[in-house]
């Protein structure tokens, strides 16, 4: 099952990628398959995340894209500061 899922943070893109790198790597064990200041891929498990951010007037958008890390990524994605 795969998902795609869009969010608005307060944080700036670099520190919704750092975030997403806690999460998915540190926390979930996922690899990094490439990584920017204003995206990145993890990958394992039989699926990946993508991670995607765009500056906005109070923060960031946040465009994410899973298959197998669903509930992770909805996870993740509500726990961004508003």
């Amino acid at each position: 099952m795969s998902l795609r899922l869009s969010a608005t943070t307060k944080l700036a893109p670099e520190q919704v990628i750092e975030r997403a790198a806690q999460y998915f790597g540190d926390e979930f064990g996922l690899a990094v398959a490439w990584r920017s200041p204003v995206s990145a891929r993890f990958e394992g498990g039989g699926g990946h995340v993508q991670v995607s951010t765009a500056a906005a007037p109070s923060g960031a958008e946040v465009e994410l894209e899973t298959m197998e890390w669903e509930i992770q990524v909805r996870q993740f994605a509500a726990d961004l500061p508003r």
